[in-house]
């Protein structure tokens, strides 16, 4: 850091209490450095962390607490701590995220500080705004260094070292001054004016750097010059600040040294609400070529009035900005609206463009801002805080309807990455300007991306409320199309709580709807959504008639995207009844024409799908390509259902393989993530999966807890299939503790389930379960149910179920004392196993010595 010079002694006296307690201190290390605005605070933290790093090899962080920066709200603790919890690691859908902010705040307090446990880590929180928005964020290991700076003093932090950050020396500013301006005083006259230059300065690194630039760029100044400049603006500018008259004063001989271009261009960037301006931004706001406002902030950069955040981006320094601000009160008031307007409209046609192409609503090619998608979502990544703070400044401003309008760009973007609690309270936000503007439509689409998102975070009560009103507004206005969309997203809504019933009445009251408008778009994507609530009650003939029709009208309507979705919904059926051969071409089929349309959300629920049908169709190595491939995806697009589905289909395969640690870990993060998610179905999947790998794994006591919280969730939400598999998975609990007639019962009672709603496979599998259990007991019927399985598994292609069919027909031979017919059936089940991957393959190799 060139432009740090000085503070040897509380260098020394940081560094030193940190020597001193590091081998017996109890608690963590907490220093606060406090001072006024510009006087080196960060400057400070960031150059005694690079002195002191090399005793922290966990890791350095460096984390803004904005507290003090003008248009950006204090970051909010829980948003801290999830900056935090990903720069450590921790996979987004991994952080806490629930409904209410407390249990939210606590629960990521929690996991900061479990991570950090024993590792020796640098953490430097940047402008606090008070201890409150410091103490959720301190971890609990004693190895760890915090640095806090604040404008305010934090001695009430428990166990703090305070250090209260003066202005440097006259010394030290002196030779910052030459430093930075690569000039020596020659004469007692110069090093006097040298001395009187600092001193006009407040002594104040911020300002003596601005000071150091001007006589940089001017060889024919003299410090003797520059004291008699100073002099000269001080009274002028004691109206700017008074409680801070040097820094003013270096402000305006900067500003002063700009042509009148340079000069309004720098005034109208302290209208941004945001923090950050880019070229695009400052082109619009200043109603300009991109590359000639990106020359602009360079020249703006080269004079230190922006700073540099990032390639290519800028902010002001917030006395800097308070200073531009004050500039601007004196512009046309006609003229800055004008360039707000601007701005706003920049940001809400690009925010939309771009939230279109990173959910799939449309390719890139075809984005009025034409960009791939890493840019795109580059770039919402980055403008997102700046589009918020628009949209707080419109509310506050009385401009409600760009604040609809804005909320409305960033929907589907806020949606798929979050913060889902900025996107609620914009939302909300955006819903309370449209009511005060009696804005109907508008009101009725913001309340439904409001239920969207609070959806998401599991409060599925606030969101069919919401969705209920936008339903009931969209009718009043005679807008039937989206009252048929809303009562979908209600029925989307109910599915998740598990109230088919409620589901299905939605669904068709929307398909209703669409079919006497003759909208074949909205009846294409009610039939899609009621096939699938009718495939999760285990209605498969319903469920498969309402998605034919479905891929008719899509087809018809010319729905590429549409089609896809419900060609999979369709194959998945086919799956699960045991129809292999058919339900592959549908699946393969969606996943060519997701691919061609771009929708890449789409295409990782289409390679679960395809993944688990490889599975039963015996092809160990690409299902788990396709599953891979689906979870990398998910994780690319930041979308965690999608990542869920993945890691259990995942699993699944790794089970299958016998790679137990690897699938158990796979379900643990499933499950994980579906409970932060609130998504219960996706809980009772995971939690039946690792019943499984438990039981294989010999934790019977850990398998039957999973098995029995999965039958409680099945059982709740009415899912018939779900409610087999937990009943199975009982009853794997129970064969492996050797309680067989319990075992059969579940058994038993899985398979007349399964046999109900016409799942093939399901019944093959349960056939050879209560074969294997009978074995045990010595009873004859358990040749019939291995006989009865081999036959299922060959009719729908599932060559797993068939070699397990065949290895139980060939124990059932050996306890008759038929040998040869018995080693017959296992070389033929081995052989099935191995062509598979499969580590049944394992045990019953060793099995075939014996049985000759």
């Amino acid at each position: 850091m060139t432009n740090f010079v000085g503070r040897s002694r509380e260098l020394a006296q940081l560094t030193e209490s940190v020597f001193a307690s590091s081998e017996t201190r109890q608690v963590i290390d907490i220093h606060a450095i406090g001072g006024m605005p510009g006087v080196g605070k960060t400057a400070l933290a960031v150059h005694a962390g690079h002195q002191l790093a090399e005793r922290f090899p966990d890791g350095q962080l460096f984390l803004p607490l904005h507290g003090h920066t003008p248009g950006q709200s204090p970051v909010d603790p829980s948003d801290a701590l999830a900056s935090l919890l990903a720069a450590n690691g921790v996979a987004q859908e991994l952080i806490p995220n629930g409904a209410d902010p407390q249990s939210t705040l606590d629960a990521r307090a929690a996991m900061w500080r479990d991570r950090l446990a024993g590792k020796r880590v640098l953490l430097i929180l940047d402008d606090a705004v008070d201890q409150e928005q410091v103490e959720p964020l301190l971890p609990n290991a004693a190895e760890c260094l915090v640095l806090i700076t604040s404008r305010r003093r934090l001695a009430a932090l428990p166990d703090t070292v305070v250090l209260a950050l003066d202005t440097l020396t006259r010394a030290d500013a002196v030779a910052m001054l030459c430093r930075l301006s690569r000039r020596t005083p020659e004469g007692a006259g110069e090093t006097a004016a040298a001395s009187d230059v600092v001193r006009l300065c407040g002594q104040l690194p911020l300002a003596i750097g601005l000071v150091a630039a001007r006589m940089r760029n001017h060889p024919s100044w003299s410090f003797t010059h520059l004291t008699q400049s100073l002099t000269a603006t001080r009274r002028r500018l004691a109206r700017l600040h008074a409680g801070n008259i040097a820094v003013a004063t270096a402000f305006e001989l900067s500003y002063r040294d700009l042509d009148a271009d340079r000069q309004r261009f720098f005034r109208l960037l302290s209208l941004h609400p945001g923090s950050e301006y880019s070229d695009e931004t400052a082109a619009a706001l200043h109603d300009l070529d991109p590359v000639e406002a990106g020359e602009l902030l360079e020249a703006l950069y080269d004079e230190h009035l922006v700073i540099e955040s990032a390639p290519g981006r800028y902010r002001m320094h917030d006395l800097m900005r308070d200073f531009a601000g004050t500039l601007a009160e004196a512009d046309p008031e006609p003229e800055k609206e004008a360039a707000l307007e601007r701005l706003f409209c920049h940001y809400e046609e690009r925010a939309a463009a771009a939230s279109a192409v990173v959910t799939g609503q449309q390719p890139s090619d075809t984005s009025a801002y034409r960009a791939e998608r890493s840019e795109v979502m580059a770039w919402l990544d980055a403008e997102t805080a700046n589009l918020l703070a628009c949209a707080r400044f419109c509310a506050d401003h009385g401009r409600g309807a760009r604040v609809v309008a804005l909320a409305r760009s960033l929907a589907g973007f806020l949606r798929l990455v979050g913060p889902w609690e900025q996107a609620i309270a914009l939302h909300r936000t955006a819903a309370d300007c449209a009511a005060g503007a009696e804005d109907g439509p508008g009101r009725a689409v913001a309340l439904g991306d409001l239920a969207l998102v609070r959806r998401l975070t599991g409060d599925y009560g606030g969101a069919a409320q919401d969705l209920v009103q936008a339903m009931e507004l969209h009718h009043a206005l005679g807008d039937r199309k989206n009252e048929a969309r809303a009562l979908n997203d209600l029925g989307a809504v109910y599915g998740q709580t598990g109230d088919y019933p409620a589901t299905v009445e939605a669904h068709e009251r929307a398909l209703v709807i669409c079919r006497e408008l003759d909208d074949r778009a909205g009846a294409a994507s009610g039939l899609n959504y009621l096939g699938v609530v009718l495939r999760l009650t285990g209605d498969y003939s319903l469920a498969e008639s309402a998605l034919r029709e479905s891929i008719e009208l899509f087809e018809a309507v010319g729905d590429s995207r549409g089609r896809a979705t419900a060609l999979n919904n369709l194959g998945v059926v086919m799956r699960q009844t045991g129809r292999y051969a058919d339900a592959e071409p549908r699946m393969r089929q969606a996943l060519d024409l997701a691919r061609e349309v771009g929708d890449r959300r789409g295409a990782v629920y289409i390679r679960n799908a395809l993944g688990a049908l490889r599975l039963l169709r015996g092809d160990l190595a690409e299902a788990e390509r396709l599953q891979s491939e689906a979870l990398e995806s998910a994780r690319e697009l930041r979308d965690r259902r999608g990542q869920v589905y993945s890691l259990n289909y995942l699993g699944a395969v790794r089970r299958c393989a016998g790679r137990l640690a690897e699938a158990a870990e796979a379900h643990e993060e499933a499950l994980g993530t579906a409970r932060v998610l609130g998504d219960r179905r996706a809980q009772g999947h995971a939690l039946h999966h690792l019943a499984f790998v438990r039981i294989a794994l010999g934790d019977a006591l850990g398998a039957a807890a999973a098995a029995r919280e999965s039958l409680g969730i099945a059982t709740d939400l009415g899912d018939r299939r779900g409610r087999a598999s937990a009943l199975r998975a009982e009853g794997a609990v129970h064969a492996r503790e050797g309680r067989a007639d319990a075992a059969i019962r579940n058994l038993s009672a899985a398979y007349d389930l399964s046999e109900q709603i016409g799942d093939c496979q399901g019944r093959a599998a349960l056939l050879n379960d209560l074969g294997e259990v009978r074995l045990t007991l010595g009873d004859g019927a358990a040749e019939d149910a291995h006989r009865e399985a081999a036959v299922l598994a060959r009719d729908v292609g599932s060559p797993l179920e068939e070699a397990r069919a065949l290895a139980g027909l060939g124990r059932c031979a050996r306890t008759r004392g038929e040998s040869d017919l018995a080693v017959g059936l296992l070389r033929r089940a081995l052989d099935l196993f191995s062509r598979m991957g499969a580590v049944e393959r394992e045990r019953l190799a060793g099995e075939l010595d014996p049985a000759r």
